[in-house]
């Protein structure tokens, strides 16, 4: 008897390594995936910029990083307030005491965002809502506690998120032609705009990667939303709040995202690696009894047997203090 509709994908016909370099950018879940990949030593920057849930608010940034003709609309786009500068084109990390030392930062994390794309070898971007606040003509990336009746609430449109992202990927692309992109729609529930409104902006987004996604050689969809809400399909994989996957969901697709991009080998590092991490999470009874030392010895040899591969000294300085 089947009591629930799992969606098997194939495994991909590329595959990602730790030789490859990556940026994840977007929403929340690109934060949770993003530093999944992180944990187990995959060469990844995960949203430099803070948190963006929107997509053309997302390739605005891109857009700007390089093209200065935008330069004037970022300009127009920062506010300052109570000695607090920040931008409404940014997430409120990048925020400074000061424009000048706002302006320095924002620069610096640019020129370091022209070498990421410059070295790019996988683009992974996920959007979070088609329904974005404009202020005074303005697509903002974060309202930034300001008040609500500043902003009017519009929903992007598949055309609008297309026009945007095609030409955008394909400049990328013509600068790495190695690249690869990897599309995902967050399964986290935008609730606030209303649960009527949260479907249709997931339609959109679902809608436009994948046109994107079907158009483009080197796009693909992964589908985290659809593991979510057709496969897992209960609140019982969500947090409290009933709007977050829990632990357990994101480790169920993070499991599928392996198996369909990771080849077997890997996935075999990444287990050496998670036994390490458990391993230097154990808090013994007796820290010095024979066994523990034991216990020690082995651990020594399996993050040796890593230093062949990674950069082990996080997991040494850890082990040191034991």
């Amino acid at each position: 008897m089947k009591l629930r509709t799992a969606l098997e994908l194939p495994p991909s016909s590329w595959h990602i390594d730790h030789s490859m370099s990556m940026l994840a950018l977007g929403s929340c879940f690109a934060d949770r995936l993003g530093q999944r990949l992180s944990t187990y030593k995959f060469p990844i920057s995960v949203n430099p910029w803070g948190i963006v849930f929107h997509p053309l608010a997302l390739s605005r940034l891109l857009t700007w990083v390089n093209d200065p003709r935008l330069d004037a609309g970022f300009q127009a786009s920062v506010w300052e307030r109570e000695g607090e500068v920040g931008s409404f084109w940014l997430h409120g990390n990048m925020n400074g005491t000061g424009r000048e030392s706002f302006e320095e930062k924002v620069g610096q994390e640019r020129e370091q965002m022209q070498a990421r794309l410059d070295g790019l070898d996988v683009l992974l971007v996920t959007w979070g809502t088609a329904i974005g606040q404009v202020r005074d003509g303005m697509l903002v990336a974060n309202n930034h506690r300001f008040p609500g009746g500043d902003f009017a609430s519009e929903m992007a449109s598949v055309a609008d998120i297309v026009a945007a992202w095609r030409p955008l990927l394909e400049q990328l692309r013509t600068r790495r032609p190695a690249l690869r992109v990897l599309l995902t729609v967050s399964p986290v529930r935008h609730v606030r705009s209303g649960i009527v409104e949260n479907g249709a902006s997931k339609a959109i987004l679902r809608a436009a990667s994948h046109e994107l996604a079907h158009s483009l050689d080197y796009g693909d969809y992964f589908p985290g939303y659809e593991f979510m809400v057709d496969d897992l399909r209960d609140y019982r994989f969500y947090e409290r709040d009933l709007i977050h996957p829990n632990d357990l969901a994101v480790d169920y697709i993070w499991d599928e995202f392996a198996r369909v991009y990771f080849s077997e080998t890997t996935r075999s590092l990444i287990a050496q690696l998670a036994q390490v991490h458990r391993d230097l999470d154990h808090r013994p009874r007796n820290p010095d009894h024979p066994q523990h030392q034991s216990f020690l010895e082995s651990l020594h040899h399996k993050i040796a047997r890593l230093e062949a591969h990674f950069d082990m000294a996080p997991e040494r300085t850890r082990f040191s203090q034991r």
